[in-house]
């Protein structure tokens, strides 16, 4: 292909030297493969040649070219799915002449290397580098360019190379060659370079790259690097004021039969694969950060780049990725996140493309201290209606990892990670069949206990409407192998009917008999539960029959009009959470099933799980909660060694037990004097609970003499090391009990009825524990239509529970509204814009909202604080006894008028007018 003649022919694309053949045989008896791919004098280095990739030849000869190779698959490579720019090039790639090679993707079996220099009488030359100082002394100019974390690897084989490193299977570099890192600006399209550009001529950016990458190579016998290698430009960035750039043959990494050149940072390096596909609205990955992993790692988010990923990839909020859209083939959602065991300090990171990378919600991770390292989760978020296999390119995520190795923080390793998420995307032929996959999870088989929570999420996806799917009367059922017992709660989330229409269905098992059919299926019998059945949480009362509005059969509404095609689609897609909390299951059962299916009037099925299996195992055990103190039973003032766990395990298989996903464990202190009374505050002053590992971590007691100290955001094995310690106020001297209680609750801090577990020792000036002002309510009153809620009673129908209520405890609330979510604005040209605004509430005055009589702080004494819009539910009273709990009637009747949409009840508890506690309710007014 020779770009010099006066009429070039356009060479685009991929250039296969076998034709488009899977595959194809060498002309020399030998075996050798003769073939040749070269190219001569196409591009500039202002303007590089574009093409995708080159495949199936014996070498690949590129000659006074500038070339850039994008990528491309091939279903025939060990890696089906990844993109390589050079692809089974069994002799090699060959540099003449001053040319550069852009790759945005690896290499896959490319036998070796050349750089060389042609000569008068076309004999060649290898590429010489001679370094002194800061100048560079070479015979010709051939370099390689990547991409950050995109690595070129020579060698005659592919597939898993790193397990093979005792075979002669890597290819022969000869002669020198530049080898630096480039990204594709994503405003201008240009090529930008910093330290490794062509033409080098001071100044550098600290982080420009997030990542490194690497050349790798035969080591061949007595290898000469400096003649046969790679050179680069390195900088010093420890005086940032003054970076030196200067430039230096590269030294390898030896590996016995292969040596990598390797340029960049100095990191950790984990790689993991995300795919968007037709039949999920989302995939996820797990990885397992193990590298020098120690309990209680901490790990921060540094940086996010998107210099490797295609410029015209878009990664936005995943709330804002509609369920099927015009750009499904370029606009995607991204996160990492902790999972539910493992961690101390959890969260969720989102991740975009805006500025080269940028990441928004929490940065900070914390592990606990089981053997175990965590586990970082990421999920790719897509619209359903993808129509194109591609690899997308990388992001790579800069995390900074933090282990102690001493008992304080002095002692230790800081490391840095970084996490090539590879983004790709699949298209699947339609199948009439509902797709059923875990909501939160990857696997294809789960352990419950149970009385948790089994989320299962189904998708039917159709593109075109010229044939209909449906026929009159056909209905949809939950086919389960599990008869659901009485008090099964079932909640459905419906989202097929368009993103500005999800519905939320709810449904309670009557008694154990309530399914509505059965059947038997290969021996097993199937309970089967019709839709119809569910409540529409959203509907109208009808006044005329007291009737409640239901989920409606009505296949009409999962039909879509597209604009993207103009033909449109059917989509069925549901969230589906069975919660067996209340339903009593006392025994095993495993290897469950619930799927959903569509069936014709008459009953037969015609759509269920197809060729898509799901399993679930019930275990009849709960997460266990312990805790040990080293001084149990003691006389000492130190508190260490605290332990707790909250995981249980079969065979090496965690046992999901959902109560506690949402729970945060917590550590309460409370001291009392023998016979159990306990002294209010300020009876002892200074009394404060110390982090012996880290002093900066001090918890005191508040106003009702309780230390509280958050533990975890889930489920987590916890070690730590504490002082107790406090000064003698006015209690009388004697010996008091120092009791700690871990429990899991919603904010971590306070409990009600929540199990704890207790431990005790014994200490001098201690006072007795003041009763926690805990609030709870009920869950299942707070959606209200037309006055009534779904249990039939008027209004709202809550219980507010206080833990040991003393002489000073009140507990007020006030009300919020939800803001709309999304604000609509028109510019003058009439093109109307919606804005996301997140979820925000704003303080309303509950008096007009609520019937009854209110009665004000300042009613009972107190004080009401500036801003506040408060009223009392309980007020402080005087109690002769210990009370350990106390109930309050919350039963408000709705007044008639007001807006509909989602309010948010803020329970406070007062000791006195300190606030000590607030718990939030939400209701849901839909007439």
């Amino acid at each position: 292909m020779d770009g010099s003649t006066a009429s070039p022919i356009t060479f685009a694309n991929n250039i296969f030297g076998a034709g488009k053949g899977s595959t194809y045989e060498t002309t020399d008896k030998k075996g050798a493969d003769k073939s040749t791919v070269k190219i001569k004098d196409l591009g500039t280095s202002a303007n590089a040649h574009k093409m995708i990739s080159i495949q199936r030849t014996g070498k690949v000869s590129v000659q006074n070219s500038y070339l850039e190779l994008t990528g491309a698959q091939d279903a025939n490579n060990y890696y089906k799915r990844a993109s390589y720019t050079l692809n089974r090039v069994t002799n090699g790639l060959t540099l003449l002449d001053n040319s550069t090679l852009y790759t945005q993707r690896a290499f896959n079996m490319v036998g070796g290397f050349e750089s060389f220099k042609t000569n008068s009488d076309n004999t060649t030359e290898k590429q010489t580098v001679e370094i002194s100082g800061n100048t560079v002394t070479r015979n010709v100019d051939n370099r390689i360019y990547t991409l950050e974390g995109i690595n070129l690897i020579f060698a005659k084989e592919e597939g898993e190379l790193s397990d093979r490193s005792n075979e002669d299977i890597w290819g022969d570099v000869n002669g020198m060659a530049f080898f630096g890192m480039y990204r594709p600006s994503r405003q201008t399209g240009r090529k930008e370079y910093d330290i490794y550009a062509p033409n080098y001529s001071g100044g550098a950016v600290k982080a420009f790259f997030a990542n490194g990458t690497y050349i790798e190579g035969r080591h061949k016998a007595n290898h000469d690097i400096a003649t046969d290698g790679f050179y680069t430009n390195v900088a010093d960035y420890s005086d940032e004021s003054n970076i030196i750039v200067t430039p230096q043959v590269i030294d390898v990494t030896d590996y016995g039969t292969y040596y990598d050149w390797i340029i960049g940072e100095d990191v950790v390096n984990y790689n993991t694969s995300l795919i968007a596909s037709t039949y999920s609205t989302w995939s996820m990955a797990e990885l397992l950060l193990d590298y020098k992993y120690q309990q209680g790692a901490t790990y921060t988010v540094n940086r996010v780049s998107s210099n490797a990923l295609d410029t015209d990839i878009n990664l936005i909020n995943p709330l804002e990725v509609p369920t099927y859209s015009a750009n499904s083939n370029n606009t995607f959602g991204l996160t990492m996140e902790t999972d539910k065991s493992g961690w101390l300090k959890g969260g969720v990171t989102n991740i975009y493309t805006d500025g080269n990378g940028s990441f928004d919600g929490d940065s900070a991770y914390g592990t606990d201290n089981s053997n175990t390292p965590g586990t970082i989760i990421f999920k790719l978020f897509n619209s359903i209606n993808v129509t194109e296999n591609r690899d997308l390119g990388n992001v790579n995520i800069v995390l900074t990892g933090k282990t102690r190795t001493g008992e304080d923080a002095s002692q230790g390793n800081t490391f840095k990670i970084v996490i090539a998420v590879n983004l790709q995307s699949v298209h699947e032929e339609d199948k009439e069949q509902y797709t059923p996959r875990f909501t939160d999870s990857t696997n294809t088989q789960l352990n419950y206990t149970t009385d948790s929570s089994v989320d299962i999420t189904y998708v039917l996806y159709k593109q075109g409407l010229t044939e209909s799917i449906y026929t009159s009367g056909d209905y949809r059922v939950l086919s389960s192998t599990v008869q659901l017992p009485a008090g099964t709660r079932i909640t459905m989330r419906d989202y097929g009917q368009g993103d500005n229409v999800n519905k939320v269905y709810y449904y309670q098992v009557a008694s154990n008999a309530s399914y509505d059919s059965t059947e038997i299926v290969d021996g097993t019998t199937r309970y089967l539960y019709k839709l119809s059945n569910f409540i529409d949480m959203g509907g109208s009362l009808d006044s005329g029959s007291g009737t409640v509005a239901k989920y409606s059969d009505d296949n009409s509404s999962y039909y879509h009009s597209s604009g993207v095609d103009g033909n449109g689609y059917a989509l069925e897609k549901y969230d589906i959470s069975i919660n067996l909390m209340d339903s009593g299951i006392d025994a095993n059962q495993l290897a469950q099933e619930t799927y959903l299916e569509l069936r014709s009037s008459s009953g037969v099925l015609k759509y269920d799980n197809g060729d898509k299996d799901l399993t679930y195992n019930l275990y009849n055990q709960n997460a266990v909660m312990t805790q040990s103190i080293s001084n149990e039973g003691q006389s000492y003032s130190v508190f260490e060694n605290f332990a707790t766990l909250l995981e249980q395990s079969v065979d090496g298989a965690n046992i999901r037990d959902t109560k506690y996903y949402d729970k945060s464990v917590g550590l309460a202190i409370e001291i009392v004097n023998e016979v159990g009374e306990r002294v209010k505050a300020p009876d002892v002053q200074n009394l404060k609970l110390t982090n012996t590992n880290d002093s900066t971590q001090v918890y005191t007691a508040g106003d009702d003499g309780v230390i509280r100290v958050p533990l975890s955001d889930g489920l987590a094995t916890i070690k730590n090391s504490y002082t107790l310690s406090l000064s003698q106020y006015s209690v009388p001297a004697g010996t008091y009990i120092v009791k700690s209680y871990v429990f899991a609750s919603d904010d971590g801090l306070h409990y009600g009825n929540e199990t704890t577990v207790e431990k005790e020792f014994y200490i001098t000036f201690i006072n007795r524990l003041l009763g926690l002002a805990g609030v709870e309510s009920t869950n299942n009153s707070r959606i209200i239509s037309n006055g009534l809620n779904l249990d039939g009673n008027n209004g709202l129908d809550l219980t507010v529970k206080v833990g040991s209520p003393t002489d000073d405890t009140n507990i007020r609330v006030e009300l919020y509204k939800r803001n709309p979510t999304y604000t609509v604005t028109e510019d003058e040209s009439g093109n109307r814009q919606e804005t996301y605004n997140g979820t925000q509430y704003t303080k309303v005055d509950l008096s007009q909202y609520l019937e009854g009589t209110w009665e004000t702080p300042e009613s009972q004494g107190l004080v009401t604080p500036d801003g506040c819009t408060e009223y009392m539910v309980m007020p402080k009273e005087t109690y002769d006894t210990v009370v350990d709990l106390k109930t309050v009637a919350f039963a408000k009747a709705i007044r008639d008028g007001i807006s509909t949409g989602e309010y948010k009840l803020v329970f406070k508890a007062y000791y006195d007018n300190t606030l000590i506690q607030t718990v939030r309710k939400t209701f849901i007014v839909t007439q």
